[in-house]
């Protein structure tokens, strides 16, 4: 640790199990637990902020300000990241970055440019089968998608999300109505519908080592420093 600490992996690593954190907590509705979070790992990480875990981060910040109906602020992010994901190529995280300017553009009445950007976000996102992605958004997801479906995009995966949508937004969600089983024994296993979700499909490694941990301790409460250091030491036993 002390050597990944002079070497800025340790930042780094932090940064990333932080990014995956608060996008979790914005999806479930908790956006000032994720700014909190994602405000505090971007201000102490002293690397490029154009690295992927850096961009996971920012994007958290402008759902959170689109979350919070602070509609030209996270436009301004979004506008920025489109430019750097597009440099960087990073595909999963610019298309909801393209989503959120699709949503901001269709509720501020501009709706040309708001098709264009929900365009490139389904053609991005729809060969990845990601149907969750979509889902997360909740109603800005319906904006989203229905806008597409009027403009005449014949989708399947389109309706989809639409029909997966709950008619308004739950207060919680009961473990009865969890479409996720997680198999720890053995091979650590992920079926969303009775399907396994293949390696390929996951964003990366961390995010499924992210994921098992908390699996794994989720009768605990776990800091933030324990689980940025337990992640630290899986990919460094992995490398």
């Amino acid at each position: 640790m002390e050597m990944a600490q002079n070497l800025g992996l340790a930042a780094y690593e932090r940064l990333m199990a932080t990014g995956y954190l608060a996008y979790n907590l914005c999806s479930q509705g908790r956006v000032d637990e994720a700014r909190q979070l994602a405000e505090g790992a971007l201000w102490a990480y002293t690397g490029s902020l154009d690295t992927y875990e850096a961009y996971v981060c920012r994007s958290v910040l402008a759902d959170v300000a689109c979350e919070q109906r602070q509609l030209a602020r996270a436009e301004s992010v979004y506008t920025e990241l489109a430019e750097v994901g597009e440099r960087r190529q990073f595909r999963i995280p610019l298309a909801m970055v393209y989503f959120g300017l699709a949503y901001i553009r269709l509720v501020t009445d501009r709706k040309q440019s708001g098709l264009a950007f929900a365009h490139k976000a389904l053609e991005m996102i729809e060969p990845t089968q990601a149907l969750q992605l979509f889902l997360d958004q909740g109603e800005r997801s319906r904006v989203v998608c229905q806008a597409l479906q009027e403009a005449g995009e014949q989708s399947s995966f389109l309706q989809r999300v639409i029909d997966n949508l709950p008619s308004t937004q739950p207060a919680f969600i009961s473990l009865a109505e969890k479409v996720l089983v997680v198999k720890c024994l053995g091979t650590f296993r992920v079926l969303a519908g009775g399907d396994e979700i293949s390696q390929e499909r996951w964003v990366s490694t961390k995010a499924r080592d992210l994921l098992a941990y908390f699996i794994t301790l989720r009768g605990e409460r776990i800091p933030a420093e324990r689980a940025f250091d337990a992640i630290w030491r899986i990919s460094r036993g992995a490398a």
